[in-house]
């Protein structure tokens, strides 16, 4: 039932006068009950009570309530407000309507004088709340009362069949069907290791029994005893009688996704910015949660929390003149993010269904922040300004080839993918894709191949090489990122895109080498050194030598030369690149070599300032511990 269902539907529960019941709304958990049932439920009881019986509404979770007793307790909190305006009612009531009050109320009104009015007395209490009637009673969560559901219900059918009480129940009644049989087969397990049952006449012979004497017995024949001692069945019909005498009607609460988000992100979302946005994105959402089969609005609200914090840290980042396409990045992947984590997405296991997930870059900082908590700016700022450069500054088309052979080759005819792979070594002859997309062909090249299609992914692999020789602005391919739809040519496509990296940092290190030459030639070499290693993203993303092409002389002659503070800089960036705490890099050990033949070339005694010499020494002994960690394995 839709929300305006439902509010019909309960509107009539409340005027009928037919018999005594509750009414139970249902659904899954997550899905928005509680939020309806205070954000607008209540709203529209109270507008209606407004022109009839002015009951009021009584609203009361049930989470952790452990008995009947904490129940009343929560119920008695519900009247502390109303309570501190009879504090000084000074009335008397005759003692004929204090004997008529019933035994629930008299529960309740104790509850009230004990927590809420204890020097207040009981016939003042009386006087106000004598009928309970008055209320309507609205228990949530239920299926987290801790409490065995045949009391609670006991409690709750003594409201409505003796107080004539109006009582509206929400819950996810497939959890408490869970629940309450598992603790039911807790106890059943007990009483099937009872030492005093005799097995032998029900399934054992003699001999069997005698084999079993002092013996342990395992889960499956525990189970077995279970089911000897008691019918499966038995806690399902005694839960549907109970059920049956209390409920009279149960409604399925079926949300509007869609309003239900964007009233959440209009209460939510403080930045106005990011709410207007976020409430044009809500069909996008609402398509999210229906292809991930996880329509649960906790799990929106989990988003938004995070959402919003890595908003404000985009906020921070130089990208003024991409904030739009970058925020809508930012709040799509984070959404993801957290539907997968919520869910616990599992990537399909059959090729077919992979094939339909689209390709999209991905942001682990924000995967990181979303599923553990931890956020870390620096890696945040790189995958922004790197989504930056390849994905806007060089974006490739929708309808570009690449693209349309990627996403939809297994919809089409082997003449439409051998058009389009036609069309793609066109554009590689001519250059004309960035070196990041280089991993999608080669993997579109040798998924065709490993279908059947007559292709070389070496050709491909040649005209790569040449591109990248003559090209200054260089992505390397990212594996992480990478969709592999067939398990079984992963190890094929990770050799390829492997050779391809190699090219492609053999390049970027020529280019490196070029700039560390020319920084080592400056005072503040230090500060630039730190700047070319943000740069190429190398403590964290990439394994690779900083001093590649880079002579001992060179390095030697700028560091004795240096202040005692950038001798200080340097070993904390030597610290940083090569930790000794941390798993080997495998591609920075030639820099380790020449950190070697530096230590081996430098004399801190020829130095004379004490402070410098002393610097001197201490970076010796850092490279020292440095090779003992990578070059002694």
């Amino acid at each position: 039932m839709n929300e305006q269902q439902l509010v019909e539907e309960v509107n009539r529960y409340l005027v009928d006068k037919s018999y005594q019941y509750a009414i139970l709304i249902e659904g899954e958990w997550g899905c928005g009950k509680t939020y309806f049932v205070k954000n607008r439920l209540t709203q529209e009881i109270n507008n209606l009570e407004k022109n009839r019986g002015k009951r009021k509404i009584k609203y009361i979770s049930l989470y952790g309530c452990k008995s009947i007793d904490e129940i009343k307790e929560a119920m008695a909190w519900t009247f502390a407000e109303e309570a501190s305006k009879f504090s000084e009612n000074k009335g008397k009531i005759s003692q004929e309507k204090v004997e008529s009050i019933l035994s629930t109320s008299k529960s309740i009104i104790s509850r009230i004088r004990e927590k809420i009015l204890p020097d207040v007395s009981i016939t003042n209490i009386i006087a106000n709340w004598i009928m309970l009637k008055n209320y309507i009673f609205i228990f949530d969560d239920l299926e987290r009362c801790d409490c065995p559901i045949n009391e609670v219900f006991g409690f709750i059918n003594g409201l409505v069949e003796h107080e004539e009480t109006k009582v509206i129940l929400v819950a996810n009644e497939k959890e408490i069907s869970i629940k309450e049989n598992r603790e039911s087969k807790e106890m059943q397990y007990m009483v099937a290791l009872n030492e005093n049952i005799d097995w032998s006449g029900e399934r054992e012979n003699i001999l069997e029994q005698s084999k079993r004497i002092n013996s342990k017995i395992n889960s499956s024949e525990l189970e077995k005893r279970r089911e000897l001692l008691f019918q499966n069945d038995e806690y399902d019909n005694a839960y549907k009688k109970i059920r049956e005498k209390l409920i009279g009607v149960t409604l399925h609460y079926d949300p509007d996704i869609k309003i239900i988000c964007e009233k959440i992100i209009g209460n939510s979302v403080e930045n106005n910015t990011l709410k207007n946005e976020m409430l044009n994105y809500s069909d996008m959402f609402c398509n999210y949660m229906e292809q991930y089969s996880h329509n649960n609005l906790r799990t929106f609200q989990f988003f938004i929390s995070k959402v919003s914090y890595l908003v404000k840290k985009m906020e921070q980042a130089s990208i003024k003149d991409y904030e739009i396409e970058v925020r809508k990045y930012i709040i799509e992947e984070t959404f993801i993010c957290a539907i997968e984590y919520k869910s616990n997405y599992q990537e399909p296991s059959e090729e077919w269904e992979r094939a339909l997930i689209k390709v999209r870059p991905r942001m682990l900082s924000v995967k990181m922040y979303v599923e553990t908590g931890q956020f870390i700016y620096k890696n945040f700022n790189k995958e922004l300004n790197k989504y930056v450069d390849e994905q806007i500054l060089n974006n490739i088309d929708s309808q570009d080839p690449l693209n349309l052979l990627s996403n939809y080759y297994y919809e089409n005819s082997q003449k439409w993918c051998e058009d389009k792979i036609d069309e793609i070594k066109g554009k590689l002859k001519d250059n004309k894709y960035p070196t990041f997309s280089y991993g999608r062909i080669l993997i579109c090249v040798q998924c065709l191949i490993d279908i059947g299609f007559e292709l070389s992914i070496e050709e491909f692999k040649r005209l790569m090489s040449i591109n990248i020789s003559k090209t200054d602005r260089l992505y390397e391919i990212d594996l992480i990122n990478l969709k592999f739809e067939n398990p079984k040519i992963r190890d094929k496509i990770i050799s390829n895109i492997t050779e391809i990296n190699k090219f492609i940092l053999n390049k970027k290190n020529k280019n490196k080498a070029k700039s560390v030459r020319e920084i080592l030639k400056d005072e503040d070499w230090v500060q630039e050194l730190e700047n070319i290693i943000d740069e190429y993203n190398i403590v964290y993303d990439s394994d690779v030598n900083i001093f590649h092409g880079i002579s001992v002389s060179e390095l030697k002659n700028t560091v004795i030369n240096s202040s005692s503070e950038n001798i200080i800089k340097f070993r904390r960036i030597l610290n940083s690149l090569y930790p000794l705490d941390y798993c080997r890099k495998v591609n920075c050990l030639d820099d380790v070599v020449l950190l070697k033949e530096l230590r081996e070339n430098i004399d801190p005694q020829e130095i004379n300032d004490l402070i410098v010499r002393k610097n001197l020494e201490w970076l010796i002994e850092q490279i020292k511990e440095t090779e003992t960690i990578y070059l002694n394995k």
